[in-house]
């Protein structure tokens, strides 16, 4: 692993963010973060981790918070989506999470979620021929709607007007 000099000063940008993509010292770049200041795991001068954990922290309580949670799970109810291959379904979802919301949590904050299995169903083709859907457990589905809830707001103003694929 290569360390950066502590006498080095890490480039930042106009707005005072690290910049990723360039040197002080003008190396190449292959890709959009610099060899020299990617490290995997190391932490350097400025606390990279722990600012990382620090925001990992926060967007994780965000994403927990009973109102965001709530306003995940009635974006779900009301999509009336099939139930995945846990077998729980809208209608009972509500139940099933009284009584293991608690593990699921701890999990979640612990890191040590892991979604269910997506199970595959087939519908047909207008033109004939199957098209295979893939269909995460309710619980997937909310978790996946109350990060959407959190992140969405961060990087939407980010895209271009013009930029229309994959967006709500």
């Amino acid at each position: 692993m290569v360390t950066k000099q502590a006498s080095e000063p890490t480039p930042v940008n106009r707005h005072g963010r690290r910049n990723m993509g360039s040197t002080s010292s003008g190396e190449g770049n292959s890709g959009w973060i610099s060899r020299k200041y990617h490290h995997r795991g190391a932490d350097g001068p400025l606390g990279e981790r722990t600012r990382m954990n620090a925001l990992n922290e926060e967007l994780m309580e965000q994403m927990l918070a009973p109102d965001n949670l709530h306003r995940a799970w009635q974006a779900v109810r009301a999509n009336r989506g099939a139930a995945g291959i846990d077998g729980i379904g809208i209608d009972s979802f509500e139940e099933h999470l009284r009584l293991h919301w608690h593990k699921v949590k701890a999990k979640l904050l612990e890191g040590r979620y892991k979604p269910a299995a997506v199970k595959r169903v087939y519908i047909p083709k207008g033109a004939g021929g199957q098209r295979a859907l893939g269909i995460p457990t309710v619980l997937d589905r909310v978790l996946q709607q109350a990060i959407l809830q959190v992140l969405q707001p961060c990087f939407e103003p980010l895209f271009s007007v013009h930029s229309y694929g994959f967006r709500p």
